[in-house]
Parts: C-alpha cells; structure tokens; sequence
C-alpha cells in the first residue's frame, strides 16, 4: 500500500510539472435523503433503532450520514469523517474486518457512553456527600443547601459520507482537490447542526485519514469546540495557527501506522503537508497506548478512543507521559496564522 502510494506521489509530482492536473469532478455538497436509497440501506445495516439514516444520496458510488442517538437534541455530538474508498456500500462491509466506519461509529457512541456513565456516578457519589452534609447541616441548624442536579447531558455521533471520498491511494488520494469540496460540505452540514440543534451543545469532529484532511481544510469555518485528526497523511497546514481555528485541536498517529511513511511535503497541490500528530504541530496529543496500525484507533480497549470519548465528553484528558498537551491556537508556536489551502 504505502509503494502504491509513493508512486502515485513521484508521478502526480511529474504530471504536475509538465502542467498536467488530475481531473476534475462535480462533487455534491450536501446528501439528499433519497426515500429508496434510505429504505434500502437501513434495511441492509438494521436501522430504524439505535441507527437512524439521516441522509443518503445513491449517485455515483453513493453518500450518506446516518446517526446513533439524535443529534438535533443531544448535549455531546460527535461527527466522524471517514477518509478513501469510503461509500455506501461499504460502510458495514462483512469482507472488510477493522475497516466498517459505522463500527467505528458504534464505538466512539459506546466509549462516549461508558464515559458519561463514569462520570455520572462520579456526580451521584459527590451529590450523595452533598446531601449528607447538607443533612447533617440541617440537624446542626446550619444553612440548607441550594439543590439542584448536576446535568448529565447525552449523547450523539454521526457518521458523515458527504462527500466523493478518493477511490485507492492513486491521484485523488494525494491531491487537495476532493478535499476542498468535502470541506466546504462539511462546514455547511456542521452549520445546519448548530442551527437546528435544540439547547446546548459540544461538538467534536473527528477527521480520519484523508477524511482528517477534509477536516483540516474545514477548520477555519467549523463551527467545532474540538477538532481531532487521527492517522493523517497531512494537515495542509504547518501548525495549529495556520488552521484558523478557535477549536482545540487534537492529533494521534499510532506508532505502526503506514500514514507515519508518507513523505509530510506539498508540490503544488500533490501531497499533503505537515504531519498533524508532529510536536512541530503544535496539536494536542492523544495517547496511542494499545492502537495499532491505520484502522486501530477506535478498537475497544485503546488508549486513543477512551480519549476520544473523554474529549467528546468535554473532559479532555491528560497528555501522555513525557509528551505536552499542545498549546490553543492563540498562542501556538510556528508562523503567524494565514491561509493553509486556497485551492
């Protein structure tokens, strides 16, 4: 795979320099829910219960966002962003093990979960120290306490095909061009959350592989409290700042993943720049303990989806031993903010 690649880059770079750019293609920026196309697929992936189908458009190799939990009510919303040769059919494929984004879904809505679950006992055994205090206040003649719970919140991640993902690690794979579409739909998808979304709510989004690239590229119009790029083959940017982003932004790149191999440079529009999970970055990190390879970062049990879970959840967790957390984008070190891609 990473030889395909490298050949795919040394000859992009070649046609580029003879003025030869790869081709163009109409991309859609938003999914239309096609009533067959929905019917068809929550019939073949089971939804209806905990999966809800929230868009799917058949054309072409097909794009979709389906949900667990609702997104229009729930406190924390997760957004996943899968990257190449993702598409309607193969987003639950039995011949792919490791490779079913709407497993990763189920995972990171899981973790999540458990995450608020823990959290939420953490909140009952204070409010039960509360109330014996108070109780014991009162016997005292002391002053009553104000009352009040602590509001757990819940739940939602969505899983977002919403734009042409590239087909292998050829051309499309290495340039920005698939990318800059994704990201102008993905801002808009993200906006019409916010827009629609009733109450408070916490948003991540969660790029993998060349879908961290699409998030990357989204960044300085997300309208995201985080942002995480996991297994990136870049960022098309040289640091935090250059993302333009009030967000926090989150890097991990598992030790084995053949990401790490991909030359971290740009000709032009071919290849994709800094590594994001770099320290010259500037990204906070996320601890890849018990991850491995470039599909392993929501397998249950790995360092990098508990973390994910605790950012989704708003309770970022602690940097890894001997690694810094990285620094907001107001203060992070490299060249002053511009604009990273342009097209």
């Amino acid at each position: 795979m990473m030889l395909r690649w490298l050949s795919s880059f040394t000859m992009l770079c070649a046609l580029l320099a003879l003025g030869i750019q790869p081709s163009e293609a109409s991309v859609p920026g938003t999914v239309e829910r096609d009533a067959g196309c929905a019917a068809a697929l929550s019939a073949r992936i089971g939804a209806g219960g905990p999966v809800q189908v929230l868009g799917c458009d058949p054309r072409g190799r097909g794009l979709g966002v389906l949900a667990l939990g609702d997104p229009a009510t729930a406190r924390h919303v997760a957004v996943l962003v899968p990257g190449s040769d993702i598409d309607l059919g193969n987003l639950e494929d039995p011949t792919r093990p490791g490779r079913r984004p709407l497993d990763w879904a189920r995972a990171l809505a899981t973790a999540a979960s458990r995450e608020n679950s823990t959290a939420a006992s953490r909140e009952n055994s204070t409010a039960a120290s509360r109330e014996n205090s108070t109780a014991a206040s009162r016997a005292d003649g002391g002053p009553a306490d104000s009352g009040g719970t602590a509001d757990r919140g819940d739940t939602a991640v969505v899983l977002w095909v919403g734009y042409r993902t590239p087909h292998g690690l050829g051309a499309d794979a290495a340039s920005g061009r698939l990318a800059r579409a994704g990201a102008t739909a993905l801002q808009r998808f993200i906006a019409g959350l916010r827009a629609t979304h009733a109450g408070q709510l916490d948003l991540t989004v969660i790029g993998h592989s060349y879908g961290a690239v699409v998030t990357a590229l989204a960044a300085p119009g997300l309208a995201a409290d985080d942002i995480v790029l996991l297994g990136s083959p870049g960022a098309r940017a040289r640091s935090v700042a250059e993302l333009r982003s009030p967000a926090r932004v989150w890097a991990a790149c598992a030790v084995d993943d053949w990401a790490r191999l991909i030359p971290h440079v740009r000709i032009g529009d071919i290849g994709h720049g800094t590594d994001p999970a770099s320290p010259a970055f500037g990204a906070r990190t996320l601890p890849v303990d018990g991850t491995f390879g470039h599909n392993g970062y929501f397998n249950p049990g790995s360092a990098v989806l508990a973390g994910l879970a605790e950012v989704i959840r708003g309770r970022p967790p602690a940097p890894p031993p001997g690694l810094r957390a990285g620094l907001s984008p107001a203060v992070a070190p490299g060249p002053a903010p511009g604009r990273p891609d342009t097209g």
